[in-house]
């Protein structure tokens, strides 16, 4: 009982949209003061990456409107960090020490969470003033799975995990058991599908296995907000 995730992070998950594509963030303290969000590269375009942007950040029932800077992970990875502008209405309490740079501390099939906000199924039905924008899931939900193993490709780690994903968690923390406490190590970025040709049709299906990005591409930039 005594390994289960802070309410730091918990509490530091929220859903962002730009420019009509929603994932999940994770807020984040600096030592230096201020706040950004932890997420994935691909929500955002190559315009993006060179002035500020504008989204809404989902963290109680009213989406905000806030602006940022984003700074991208090396070696194009898909990880990005959002300064922002103005945090003062932006719920969330996990720091640096909620993180674990060095992503050769991990051992593969060792169990992890992941926290995030998934699209709402077509048959999910619930209250409507609860509803977000794009279908989007009013809480967010937290999953457990396995990680079934860890490449370094073009200089950049992935991890490949046991684990059901749905749209939506893109950016998600993926926390790891490290030392006393679970630490964020990097973030969702996807899920490969399953296609099958029976009966000349080709419908896809999630295949269980996700991949995501180790946040170590982002300790150049976090290491200047100490």
């Amino acid at each position: 009982m005594d390994k289960l995730l802070t309410k730091s992070i918990i509490n530091s998950v929220v859903r962002i949209e730009y420019r009509g594509k929603c994932v999940t963030a994770t807020v984040i303290c600096f030592p230096s003061g201020g706040k950004g969000l932890i997420t994935v590269r691909h929500l955002f375009d190559d315009d993006s990456i060179t002035g500020p942007v504008d989204m809404f950040v989902t963290c109680s029932p009213t989406p905000i409107r806030i602006s940022g800077k984003v700074v991208v992970g090396d070696n194009c990875s898909d990880i990005a960090l959002v300064i922002l502008n103005d945090d003062s209405r932006i719920i969330g309490d996990a720091t640096f020490q909620d993180i674990d740079m060095d992503g050769r501390n991990v051992i593969i099939s060792d169990e992890f969470y992941i926290v995030g906000f998934p699209f709402v199924m077509d048959d999910f039905v619930y209250n409507t003033a609860m509803r977000l924008p794009d279908t989007g899931f009013p809480v967010g939900l937290i999953k457990h799975g396995y990680i079934s193993g860890a490449i370094v490709d073009s200089g950049v780690r992935h991890y490949y995990l046991d684990i059901h994903n749905n749209k939506g968690f893109s950016g998600s923390p993926i926390c790891y058991y490290e030392k006393d406490r679970y630490k964020i190590i990097g973030v969702i970025s996807g899920f490969f599908n399953d296609k099958f040709d029976d009966y000349n049709v080709d419908p896809q299906s999630n295949s269980g296995i996700a991949y995501g990005t180790s946040i170590e591409h982002l300790y150049a930039a976090l290491k200047e907000l100490v």
